[in-house]
């Protein structure tokens, strides 16, 4: 028999790290990102850049994308949520939605995912259908790493990339290099991973509760980011579409949706109905587009 060994590594507190090592040996420092803070009251990431709220000074400035006009956000209602009971249901639910709402917008999209293991599932039951016929379907684990796998996506007019973790930042699709994203499932951290489990005792100890003070901020500035791939130039326009009813239905979900984009406009929808709005919104756009 053969036996592994896995170790996982992370900062679980700065202990003021940071302030003595780091910021101590220049004069003033600047922060700058796109989607830096969770809320307008959360101090998750002060706590971890070891800054203190009271001496640090925040400017926010306006978008310069028009998220009401050029962008929607469709949230299915009635999405499968997965355990261990129904696990098969899920895949099923994420490869007949993906393939429903591929099939009627051809354009530029890519599916995040959370996990390896569930694109390598999704993809074996498209895989069956006739969207490979129609168009390139790149997923993450299968058909290259993420730079192969982006020069193909980047250069394509009706490409379907699938990816993980790595693809929700750090990725510039500027002129209508895409168009549709689809979330499969909010990005949460496992809460099985060594170092997950190791952070959320920690805060337990400390008094504070796991979800809150770690996980919902994480998942949520994923989110961000995720979607922050749609819009990339002021001429870009685009859907994104989460096919987890968690954001419509849980009270947290609200907290989500409010650090997204104010002039984003959010629907509820069932997941049926959602192929249809997103081919008459993206035409509309098209359209108006065409016009100017």
């Amino acid at each position: 028999e053969r036996s592994t060994l896995r170790l996982s590594g992370g900062l679980l507190s700065a202990n003021h790290y940071l302030r003595e090592n780091v910021y101590a040996y220049f004069y003033r420092q600047l922060f700058v990102g796109a989607t830096l803070f969770t809320s307008g009251r959360s101090n998750y990431l002060y706590q971890q850049l070891d800054l203190d709220p009271q001496k640090v000074k925040s400017k926010r400035f306006p978008s310069t994308f028009d998220y009401q006009q050029n962008a929607r956000l469709y949230v299915a209602t009635d999405s499968v949520m997965p355990d261990y009971q129904n696990e098969n249901e899920y895949i099923n639910y994420l490869a007949q939605s993906i393939y429903r709402i591929a099939q009627e917008n051809q354009c530029q999209t890519m599916v995040l995912f959370n996990s390896l293991v569930t694109i390598e599932q999704v993809y074996g039951l498209l895989r069956q259908t006739d969207l490979f016929n129609q168009r390139d379907i790149l997923a993450q684990g299968i058909n290259g790493n993420r730079e192969k796998l982006l020069k193909q996506f980047a250069t394509g007019t009706n490409s379907l990339l699938m990816g993980a973790n790595s693809f929700w930042e750090g990725i510039d699709l500027p002129n209508q290099q895409l168009q549709l994203l689809i979330v499969t499932r909010l990005p949460f951290d496992a809460p099985d991973e060594p170092f997950t489990k190791a952070e959320h005792q920690l805060l337990q100890t400390q008094g504070k509760n796991p979800f809150y003070n770690s996980a919902l901020p994480k998942a949520t500035i994923r989110l961000r980011q995720g979607i922050g791939r749609l819009l990339r130039t002021p001429q870009d326009y685009g859907v994104a579409v989460v096919l987890d009813s968690r954001l419509a239905q849980r009270r947290y979900g609200r907290s989500i949706l409010n650090a997204l984009p104010k002039d984003l406009t959010v629907e509820q929808v069932a997941t049926r109905q959602i192929a249809t709005k997103t081919k008459k919104f993206l035409k509309h756009c098209q359209q108006h587009t065409n016009g100017n």
